[in-house]
């Protein structure tokens, strides 16, 4: 009879290879701490103006919630209080930094928004969670730029009220 075992090494070598990569849970918090520290208490500007307070995309990064979209200086501006990656989506809550423009002092001033609003993404299920959100140049689809870059409303340019005479 012949010796088995150098095949039976080669087959679970190979079988390893060939296996998907799982993600532990420690690669998984390590991912929703890095997208924790990118995201949460930053303030965005959505791509669209969608005016829903709980907005759901797809994985392809398709809404499929209700699309209904306002002013921008009403929509536009959200900021990110809290984000959780969970299985099979990612999920970020927070709320609307709604802005107007005074003429008399020529500056944007913030207006007090009472409410939540927050943002699910389905994602791939399993270890492919991972590749997904790392595969994404800008997370989501859904925000163009962070308002404390230079040229995008930095975060000095408005107060925190509008006045009366607004």
């Amino acid at each position: 009879m012949k010796n088995t075992l150098p095949s039976f090494a080669f087959a679970l070598l190979l079988a390893a290879l060939l296996a998907p990569p799982s993600m532990p849970a420690q690669e998984s918090s390590s991912l929703e701490d890095q997208l924790r520290k990118q995201y949460a208490g930053s303030e965005r500007m959505m791509r669209k103006f969608y005016a829903g307070p709980h907005l759901k995309f797809d994985a392809q990064g398709n809404l499929t919630s209700e699309p209904l979209t306002g002013p921008w200086t009403v929509f536009g501006r959200v900021t990110i209080d809290q984000l959780r990656l969970q299985a099979g989506k990612l999920r970020m809550e927070g709320h609307r930094q709604p802005v107007v423009f005074v003429e008399a002092s020529k500056e944007w001033k913030r207006i007090p928004w009472e409410g939540t609003w927050t943002m699910e993404i389905a994602t791939r299920p399993g270890p492919e969670q991972a590749s997904q959100i790392e595969g994404r140049p800008a997370l989501p689809y859904d925000f163009i730029a962070s308002l404390s870059r230079e040229g995008h409303f930095p975060s000095r340019a408005y107060n925190n009220t509008a006045t009366s005479s607004v």
